[in-house]
């Protein structure tokens, strides 16, 4: 039964073509974060912490969230914020602690303006 294979994989859930670009149904998104100096930055999804640390200028990270989010970061211009891949506005100054409080109602107005 190879065509009913190929549909079996066709409906199978994965990411569409364009998952980079937009959220998916489920509410969840992606943060990157990409520090160009010491900060410190928490990342809570629906109130439980999905990354806490303190990061170094080249560092990195990644982080998979859902829901409500709180993204706090000390040192908020250092620190450089992607949203699906897409990049975000800057969220504050040198020295700024900030907080922003994303969902996937309002991912829209972090982004860019292009």
């Amino acid at each position: 039964m190879p065509a009913g294979g190929a549909q079996a994989n066709a409906a199978a859930p994965g990411p569409p073509a364009n998952a980079e670009a937009a959220p998916n149904p489920e509410g969840r998104f992606r943060l990157t974060l990409a520090s160009r100096g010491l900060c410190w930055v928490t990342v809570r999804s629906d109130g439980v912490v999905q990354y806490t640390g303190t990061m170094k200028a080249g560092e990195r990270k990644d982080v998979e969230v859902w829901g409500r989010v709180s993204l706090t970061v000390g040192n908020a211009g250092v620190i450089d914020v992607a949203i699906n891949g897409q990049p975000a506005r800057p969220l504050g100054g040198e020295g700024e602690v900030v907080t922003a409080l994303m969902n996937i109602q309002n991912l829209n107005t972090f982004l860019q303006a292009r």
